[in-house]
């Protein structure tokens, strides 16, 4: 007599954000709502709940989950990338001069807000300091 294991049932496809849109009110563009965002936000924390892999713009990025002691706030957040990515990203950054001195990841926080973080230094002794933020339309990531 053989037995199978079961497992539990995964949905067919996985809850997409690429139909979000961040608000800009210089621009006067209206984002989607507070609370659909957070619902999206739920179902993809609990689809995607240690690792969460998406594409974007061809490329495929595997981020890991983070969350506050109190577990209200939580995050994606990628390792660091290479220099050819941060090229793509930010080409005509002065820092791009060294290297070794810049530090980029791919961020997703709890509103579904999308971002890469450019981190930098002075040298290689120095702490790492943040840079900036650099929106991504949401439109273009998939979730795999």
């Amino acid at each position: 007599m053989t037995t199978t294991a079961t497992f539990p049932q995964q949905p067919a496809t996985k809850t997409q954000i690429n139909n979000l849109q961040r608000g800009h009110g210089r621009l006067g563009i209206i984002g989607t709502n507070y609370d659909i965002r957070n619902e999206v936000a739920w179902k993809v924390k609990h689809e995607n709940p240690e690792v969460l892999n998406l594409n974007y713009k061809g490329r495929n990025y595997s981020l890991k989950y983070g969350q506050s002691l109190s577990g209200k706030t939580f995050w994606y957040t990628s390792d660091a990338l290479p220099i050819e990515i941060i090229r793509e990203v930010v080409p005509f950054d002065p820092k791009l001069r060294e290297p070794e001195n810049i530090c980029l990841h791919l961020s997703i926080d709890g509103n579904m807000f999308v971002e890469w973080h450019l981190f930098h230094r002075k040298s290689a002794n120095a702490q790492w300091k943040f840079c900036k933020p650099i929106e991504i339309a949401e439109r273009d990531i998939t979730i795999l």
